[in-house]
């Protein structure tokens, strides 16, 4: 926390960033669990992770492959790059931005900062529960 805003400390960010290639699902729980620290932080959190998430899952039989090493590096870029989240002020206003599909749930919170701009306050993402992926899309988009 800073005057700026909230964003990653750089201890955190060097642990992720060196963070190795995940071989075992166990590997994949802690790195995701490391990660997860910063969802917020993280705009599409959710769908960056649902490939290794299938791979931590011993119903599903997944096994890591290209895709989850391309998430997992864009993981480690967007920590790099996170932007700096403004706290939030509940006297200036706000928009809440957000999006649904049958596989997960999406939002952010902006406020707008002292240059007229919106800026992120929060970014906010979960996968859907297989119960929910069967709603219709208007049911999804209540659910955010």
């Amino acid at each position: 926390l800073s005057d700026k805003g909230l964003q990653p400390g750089l201890s955190k960010v060097d642990a992720i960033v060196n963070f190795p290639t995940p071989k075992t699902p166990r590997q994949v729980r802690s790195f995701l669990g490391l990660v997860g620290y910063f969802k917020r932080c993280i705009p599409g959190y959710s769908e960056l992770t649902y490939n290794m998430r299938r791979v931590t899952k011993k119903r599903d039989k997944a096994e890591w492959n290209e895709q989850c090493s391309v998430d997992f590096n864009k993981l480690k870029d967007l920590i790099v790059k996170a932007p700096v989240l403004m706290v939030f002020n509940p006297k200036k206003p706000s928009q809440v931005h957000t999006d649904a599909c049958q596989l997960r749930l999406g939002a952010i919170l902006l406020q707008y900062g002292e240059d007229g701009l919106l800026h992120p306050v929060m970014y906010i993402s979960r996968a859907t529960t297989e119960a929910e992926m069967r709603y219709h899309a208007t049911e999804l988009e209540l659910l955010c």
